[in-house]
């Protein structure tokens, strides 16, 4: 495997998007509020009927390209490429104002997103 990486354009967000960030949950956590939390709120896991799907970038057609909004002149894309097929990557970014996590420092960098194609989670490549 190797890794590509390749300046945020609008080109390279429609290619990011093709790999998926969705994924399937046979459980799910909620909070009990027994005795009003008063004793804390611990979380309990439940079974769900059925398994789901959630595809966040089906939730909202714009998907990565919301990150158009800012200025990505300092963002990075990250690819995993295995035999030529992009199977996984990871969004970067820093030096960009209104990031509040990057709280307007030129020293600070994050790891906006990640994501790993379906088949081939599993196999250490996040």
């Amino acid at each position: 495997m190797n890794i590509e990486y390749h300046n945020v354009t609008s080109d390279e967000l429609a290619r990011y998007r093709e790999i998926s960030i969705g994924y399937s949950a046979r459980t799910r956590f909620r909070v009990d509020r027994s005795n009003r939390g008063l004793g804390g709120l611990p979380f309990m896991e439940e079974n769900l009927p059925e398994e789901v799907w959630f595809g966040y970038d089906a939730q909202d057609e714009r998907g990565v390209f919301r990150w158009e909004r800012w200025n990505l002149e300092n963002w990075q894309i990250f690819y995993v490429v295995d035999s030529g097929i992009r199977v996984g990557g990871a969004g970067g970014a820093r030096k960009t104002h209104d990031v509040n996590v990057l709280e307007d420092r030129d020293n600070l960098a994050c790891l906006w997103d990640l994501r790993v194609d379906v088949a081939h989670r599993g196999r250490a490549i996040g």
